[in-house]
């Protein structure tokens, strides 16, 4: 069991740890304006791009 000396001293050292750490900040990109498509652009929209999937299950 530990005495109530070095109790302390762990509490005063986590407490001087937490103190040091410098808050996080997240910075929220701004959204670029959508793009106006061209007027060269042909008025069909284009096909979905299509693909395979391969699905491993034996994990």
């Amino acid at each position: 069991m530990l005495d109530a000396f070095i109790i302390e001293r762990i509490r005063q050292q986590r407490h001087g740890q937490e103190s040091a750490r410098e808050p996080l900040r997240v910075e929220i990109p701004l959204r670029p304006e959508p793009e106006e498509p061209s007027p060269s652009a042909s008025d069909q929209p284009e096909p979905p791009a299509r693909g395979v999937v391969v699905i491993d299950d034996t994990i």
